[in-house]
């Protein structure tokens, strides 16, 4: 266990190191997500009918649009961070640590993808608990709100880039990750209420770790209780991603094993 807390740590340095100082990755990290999260709410205000009566008020219907938009852009900082990261990697010959260390594998690509969700997602989890703090009156029951939410979503998203870099070291064709990006947003019901979704697109979402973790954590601020199936459904959602995580994990050394050498990409 201390081996793989060290491990994680110094993936979490190395992000930091890397990208901390780019200015360019700051008009990703907050300017853009800003800007889609207020083109969506606008547009929605400029109708009188909203997709739920509990959303028809206006400062429901903000903090139910953050949380959503909060949760998608930390799942696909993962998904962004996971194809980039190891593509450069791949391209600079560096990939091969991950085979060549005898490191924990597993404790590898968590510490990336946990590294990945601090980098990439802590400037717009600031912006967002500010205006949260702002619409709600504070009290010291936000502020615990505002931390089991943050620990609901650090958990789901680096157990989701896990097996996005899972994905990425298995191949080099992990371009097409990118294209899961508006069906995570329609499917996990980003930016309406679940329940608006038609039959078959409901049995669809569950796939998304997302949409049980949007839920929790609307639910967690907007004053309903939280479903303990829900939780239970997260939980099992989550232990398959591991398991299949691991196994292409194992899969992929295997294969670079009979087939590769000393570069192995």
């Amino acid at each position: 266990m201390r081996n793989c807390l060290i491990i994680c740590s110094a993936e979490v340095k190395k992000a930091h190191r890397n990208y901390f100082k780019s200015i360019s990755n700051y008009f990703s990290l907050l300017l853009w997500p800003i800007l889609s999260f207020f083109t969506t709410y606008y547009t929605y205000s400029s109708f009188d009918n909203y997709f739920d009566p509990d959303l028809a008020n206006k400062t429901n219907f903000f903090t139910f649009l953050i949380l959503g938009c909060l949760g998608h852009n930390c799942f696909w900082a993962m998904v962004q961070g996971g194809v980039m990261q190891i593509r450069e990697e791949r391209r600079n010959g560096a990939l091969e640590i991950i085979y060549f260390s005898p490191a924990n594998r597993l404790a590898l690509l968590y510490g990336r993808a946990l590294g990945d969700f601090i980098q990439n997602t802590w400037m717009f989890f600031i912006f967002s608990s500010i205006i949260v703090m702002l619409i709600s009156k504070f009290t010291y029951i936000i502020l615990f709100k505002i931390i089991g939410s943050f620990m609901v979503l650090l958990l789901t998203s680096t157990i989701w880039g896990g097996l996005i870099n899972s994905i990425c070291i298995a191949t080099r064709d992990a371009g097409f990750l990118f294209t899961i990006g508006e069906p995570m947003n329609f499917f996990s019901a980003v930016k309406f209420p679940l329940k608006n979704l038609p039959f078959w697109a409901r049995a669809i979402s569950p796939i998304f770790p997302s949409t049980y973790c949007i839920y929790i954590i609307r639910a967690i601020f907007m004053g309903n209780s939280v479903n303990t199936i829900k939780i239970l459904e997260l939980l099992t959602c989550l232990s398959i991603i591991v398991a299949i995580t691991y196994i292409l994990t194992k899969i992929t050394e295997i294969h670079n094993r009979k087939t590769g050498n000393l570069q192995f990409y």
